[in-house]
């Protein structure tokens, strides 16, 4: 399985423990962060990214969003922070 086949079952295994009120996963953001920055150093002098990649990082703030309803306040904004972090990375794997 290559690192964006891996990112990907790592998002869907936290957005769903997220959705299903579990709480964020430490562990798999830790993993999620790594892969991104792999990713990066792979796609950095590149001028596109895999679709499944991209269609990821478009419902990535949807998804987030929507299962943060379900938390406390001062929860939600540590979601949201969590949310900046893979969203900054997002950014520079789609820019130069």
């Amino acid at each position: 399985m290559d690192k964006i086949d891996q990112f990907i079952q790592i998002w869907l295994d936290y957005a769903l423990k997220l959705h299903g009120r579990q709480g964020m996963d430490e562990v798999l953001f830790a993993e999620m962060i790594q892969l991104l920055k792999d990713i990066d150093a792979e796609y950095r002098a590149k001028d596109h990214i895999p679709k499944k990649l991209a269609e990821i990082f478009v419902d990535m703030f949807i998804a987030i969003d929507g299962s943060a309803s379900y938390y406390d306040d001062e929860y939600q904004q540590e979601i949201y922070q969590m949310v900046d972090q893979l969203s900054y990375y997002a950014r520079n794997i789609c820019t130069n």
